[in-house]
């Protein structure tokens, strides 16, 4: 017969071994292909990094990582998909700021923080403003010149008007004081095809996307939004300085994250393998001549960085009163 005390003892074996079975990473991850989400059609700069990484990850995995292009509502149908997958690590999204950014014209059925569970930071990278060669203007300067002459006149592109490249262009005319009229497009990649052809005039696009184009004179490169100019580009000019912009300071960025409740030690995993692949020489040699800084947060801090862009979106969008 087992003793009372026994009986307590195995008890709390048993609940050991439960708790550990719910917060440990399945023995071998992954077991089968993962599907890693993303907003933006193929072609554009998230969709660009999403490849990268995908294809990193799945040398390293030694399974597939399906990029699974999820178009449309500035990313919040991917998110939206997501957020409803089960939480065991086989399907992730590659969010940019979007994500953060206050839905316009439509309800989100998700939460962007409480629904999802953090793995980390990826990349980020300034934008770059391009315009048709065609258009008379050699310089930022002109540009806001032309845009006061004719205003509303001038076309941008964007992936939609809660998108990054609709952000940064937001904030732009704000400083500079001008009106431009918004196009929309399904992504970065169709948008910057827009200016080739002189559909539109400009738009605010990602390096890694636009740099084939840049050097085949299909598009003119005329300042980088961050504060400091890219190596890549170090002949272009940053906003705060070619228009004397002085506090425009902005970078693209993209982020990993797994539906809620996904156990933390598989996060974990899912962490500690991307932070490898981000950190390896090649990877950082294939992302830095796009213009691309790699990064390797915590999920903690991608949480904290995350909210901060949340709040930041939310005060800018309710004083433009954007709807």
């Amino acid at each position: 017969m087992v003793s009372a005390a026994r009986r307590i003892q195995l008890l709390f074996v048993c609940a050991a071994a439960m708790l550990s079975a719910a917060t440990a990473p399945a023995a071998v991850y992954p077991e089968k292909p993962v599907r890693l989400v993303v907003g933006y059609s193929p072609g554009g700069g998230s969709d660009l990094i999403t490849r990268i990484v995908g294809k990193a990850l799945s040398d390293r995995w030694r399974q597939p990582v399906v990029v699974d292009n999820r178009v449309g509502a500035d990313g919040s149908i991917a998110a939206s998909y997501v957020a409803g997958a089960l939480p065991d690590g086989y399907t992730l999204i590659m969010v940019t700021n979007s994500h953060t950014m206050p839905p316009i014209g439509y309800t989100l059925n998700y939460d962007p923080l409480k629904s999802f569970t953090p793995v980390s930071l990826v990349d980020d990278k300034p934008m770059v403003l391009l315009i048709n060669p065609s258009l008379a203007v050699n310089s930022v300067k002109d540009l806001i010149a032309l845009a006061r002459a004719k205003p509303g006149q001038l076309h941008y592109g964007t992936d939609g008007p809660a998108t990054d490249p609709a952000f940064f262009m937001a904030l732009f005319m704000e400083q500079a004081r001008i009106k431009m009229t918004n196009v929309n497009y399904k992504g970065g990649g169709q948008s910057q095809i827009a200016v080739v052809s002189g559909e539109i005039q400009l738009v605010f696009g990602t390096l890694s996307a636009a740099m084939e184009l840049v050097k085949a004179g299909k598009l003119k490169a005329l300042a980088v939004t961050t504060n400091t100019r890219s190596e890549a580009v170090p002949d272009v000019p940053t906003l705060a300085e070619a228009a004397n912009l002085p506090t425009f300071n902005e970078s693209a960025w993209n982020g990993i994250l797994a539906p809620a409740r996904t156990p933390r030690a598989l996060v974990q995993k899912i962490r500690d393998d991307v932070v490898e692949i981000m950190k390896s020489p090649d990877m950082r040699r294939t992302l830095s001549v796009q213009g691309i800084r790699p990064i390797a947060s915590t999920p903690d801090q991608f949480a904290t960085h995350l909210a901060d862009e949340l709040a930041k979106h939310k005060e800018f969008f309710k004083k433009l009163d954007v709807k």
